[in-house]
């Protein structure tokens, strides 16, 4: 899923920030050569997180691989609702067919590349599927303007994990939602 938002900030001169809950040092190093300013958080985002940030003071709001890690994701995508109205989420999908798999076969919680630590050292404490998801966005007043279905490398997904029924094949999925006016 492509947004030109360097372009689009450069252009019109507006200030950027970013709160990441994973250790991203490439991207956080990125921003720094395109003179973005960046606030960035590890597992601590929250709604207070937000608070700083004055009512609809920005276009978009990037919520990256966050939402499942944080004890409100509710409260969460109010703020990005107050913030900006719009926002980039991206998630893991705790629906995966192998996941499911592997706790029906198995008897245990899954470890894979989507969801590499085991249970008692996870930073994930909100297990969610993709529909499970898509009823909070509905829930908290959002729109899902478009999805991006993700493979286990966090590419777009291709072949039958694109075309499949999505909360069984895709990994994960980046999602361009917006506030219901």
């Amino acid at each position: 899923m492509r947004f030109p938002s360097t372009r689009c900030t450069k252009a019109r001169s507006t200030r950027s920030n970013s709160i990441e809950a994973g250790s991203r040092p490439r991207a956080f190093a990125s921003a720094f050569t395109l003179l973005l300013p960046v606030v960035l958080g590890f597992g601590h985002a929250s709604a207070r997180t937000f608070g700083e940030f004055a009512d609809d003071s920005y276009d978009l709001v990037v919520v990256s691989q966050t939402l499942q890690a944080t004890r409100h994701p509710d409260r969460v995508l109010a703020e990005v609702g107050r913030i900006a109205g719009r926002g980039i989420v991206s998630v893991p999908n705790f629906g995966l067919w192998k996941h499911r798999a592997g706790l029906l076969l198995r008897g245990r919680m899954p470890v894979s590349a989507e969801l590499p630590h085991p249970w008692y050292d996870t930073p994930n404490i909100h297990l969610a599927t993709l529909a499970d998801l898509e009823d909070l966005f509905d829930d908290q007043g959002f729109d899902v303007r478009r999805r991006e279905l993700l493979d286990a490398e966090g590419r777009s997904a291709a072949g039958l994990r694109a075309r499949g029924p999505a909360n069984l094949m895709a990994s994960g999925a980046v999602y361009l939602v917006a506030s219901r006016p």
